[in-house]
């Protein structure tokens, strides 16, 4: 069962119960900026809160991700557990082709409209590299999620 921390879900493991990642894996990560979980085969990144990336920080979170994936594709699930910065060389590293690789898709799940807005600047000023969605709610971005589990990246 996927666990969004800040939504209540009923039942999530019933969209998600197809995704699959190779296993044996490490099902948990804790890094200074984010917590990757491993669970149902959807990666759930939880960026720290009061977060403050930079270049330097942001490819620390993906070569973190990379190796706590060890480079395998996977579909992303990424909330916060709270307000969350990034400069511009931050955004467009996150966006790249190389801050992107490994990533399938992914769906944000923003806590409240302020990081909705910011959310939706991001996408529509610099599109990921890869599918990427903002949902108000865990179920509806799992199900989104679940289209992409299939490709590879």
């Amino acid at each position: 069962m996927v666990l969004c921390l800040h939504i209540n879900m009923e039942n999530p493991s019933r969209y998600i119960s197809n995704l699959l990642i190779p296993n044996p894996m490490k099902t948990e990560s804790d890094t200074p900026f984010v917590h990757f979980l491993l669970q149902d085969g959807l990666l759930i990144a939880t960026f720290k809160k009061g977060l403050k990336v930079d270049l330097a920080i942001a490819r620390q979170i993906v070569q973190s991700r990379l190796d706590f994936m060890e480079f395998k594709p996977v579909l992303t699930l990424i909330l916060s557990e709270g307000q969350v910065t990034m400069d511009k060389k931050a955004r467009d590293f996150l966006a790249s082709p190389e801050g992107t690789r490994g990533l399938i898709a992914a769906a944000m799940v923003p806590r409240n409209p302020f990081e909705w807005a910011v959310g939706s600047i991001f996408l529509h000023i610099r599109k990921p590299a890869m599918p990427t969605r903002i949902f108000a709610h865990c179920d509806s971005a799992i199900k989104w999620l679940r289209k992409f589990v299939n490709e590879k990246r």
